[in-house]
């Protein structure tokens, strides 16, 4: 029992650190970051493409479910499509903090779309695969709809 509690403990300690962070991020920018070390501008970087890959990974492990029908893989199918969720939100906090001001970037998308920006396509393209996944999530949660 002592060891779930300091582990609990741990944990909370580990959120409220990671609070501060993102409030410092989100407030501050780029300010307290180091962008001219190909360290830390490379870290948001590859946990985009790491948390991309994983959530299209078991999106594709979704559609073995529900598109191909595999009942082996049934059990697996909403907690798949849930994963793929939850890796699209963290791949997109990824680029959110790697903008630098990530209100006024969404904010100018959202007001004036550049349709040659190759980040205006990533973010009407990836908005357009987290309401798939969504739906998808729902109309699987439901128990009298069958694909």
């Amino acid at each position: 029992m002592k060891l779930t509690k300091f582990l609990w403990i741990l944990g909370i300690i580990g959120f409220v650190i990671g609070c501060i962070g993102f409030f410092d991020r989100l407030f501050f920018g780029l300010i307290a970051d180091n962008t001219g070390s190909y360290v830390s501008w490379g870290l948001l970087i590859a946990g985009y493409i790491y948390f991309i890959g994983l959530s299209a990974g078991a999106f594709l492990l979704s559609t073995l479910v529900y598109v191909f029908g595999i009942k082996k893989l049934e059990k697996i199918g909403k907690f798949s499509l849930f994963i793929a969720l939850v890796c699209l939100v963290m791949a997109m906090l990824n680029v959110f903090f790697d903008l630098g001001h990530p209100f006024r970037s969404l904010t100018r998308f959202l007001i004036s779309p550049h349709f040659s920006s190759v980040m205006g396509w990533m973010i009407f393209l990836y908005s357009a695969y987290f309401a798939l996944i969504l739906a998808e999530l729902i109309f699987a949660s439901n128990k009298n709809f069958h694909f």
